[in-house]
């Protein structure tokens, strides 16, 4: 399947979100080694401006949405939810969405999209509530006795406790745990250590490729490449998406691509 761990780092306070980015089929076998599956779900909220039209932006948010399972389902319900929240209209003096509000739409339309293909997936929605513009994240998990998804929202996760999507959950959580105790790094990021490391030494086979990342920082959720070491002596590829910044993504025109990274 995949791992993904969602958790807020103390030490830099971001709310960090690290996955691998191999697809497999139903035999294990890799379908590709560079696919996302941590996203960035844009929020914007128009009022009536001058024209009399809801043409005045009230609201521009950046959240995350992750997610783990099967591929098609849980990318119907990314484009939906994406799009349908960038067009959202209301009277100036009405509330903002919260992160419930938006996590309670995930929930339907992943609902519909589960239901229509029977394709299992779980999913996360994170980062700054647009309503209270506090630290939030939501897990949504599939129920088969009430036939929908479970919405639960995790009042704290740390790097030692981290939300995980995916397989090998008992397993990795254990890793997490007793790195964290170590505490022998300044920059703990635990999780993100020990995702590279399992990446690494290919420990499972639904899990490979390479470190996706995102991050929110204050207010606004991005995604970020990732120094991967070549395995070919000093030299270290950037990495974004799973693909190579550099012989991958290259140029777009007269701009390069070029997204902040981090080790």
């Amino acid at each position: 399947m995949t791992c993904i761990a969602i958790w807020y780092e103390a030490f830099d306070k971001v709310l960090w979100a690290v996955g691998d980015t191999r697809t497999i089929n139903h035999l294990n076998g890799s379908l590709s080694e560079a696919s996302a599956k941590i996203f960035p779900l844009t929020v914007k909220c128009f009022v009536p401006g001058t024209s009399g039209f809801f043409d005045n932006l009230r609201l521009s948010r950046t959240l995350g949405f992750a997610f783990a399972g099967n591929t098609f389902s849980a990318l119907q319900t990314y484009s939906a939810l994406n799009a349908a929240l960038q067009h959202m209209i209301g009277l100036p003096d009405l509330p903002l969405p919260s992160m419930a509000d938006v996590a309670m739409l995930a929930q339907r339309l992943g609902t519909r999209y589960f239901v229509e293909t029977l394709r299992p997936f779980e999913m996360a929605v994170f980062g700054c509530c647009p309503a209270s513009n506090t630290l939030q994240v939501f897990h949504l998990e599939w129920d088969a006795s009430r036939l929908m998804f479970d919405l639960r929202s995790l009042p704290e996760t740390t790097s030692a406790s981290p939300l995980l999507l995916g397989s090998h959950k008992p397993e990795i959580a254990e890793a997490i745990a007793e790195l964290d105790a170590k505490a022998e790094h300044a920059l703990r990021r635990t999780p993100s250590r020990v995702l590279a490391s399992i990446i690494r030494e290919g420990r499972f086979p639904d899990v490979g490729g390479t470190l996706q990342i995102g991050t929110t920082r204050g207010r606004e959720f991005g995604l970020m490449s990732y120094m991967q070491p070549s395995g070919n002596g000093p030299q270290c590829a950037m990495v974004f998406l799973g693909l190579d910044v550099e012989t991958d993504l290259g140029q777009v025109g007269a701009f390069k691509v070029a997204p902040m990274g981090t080790i």
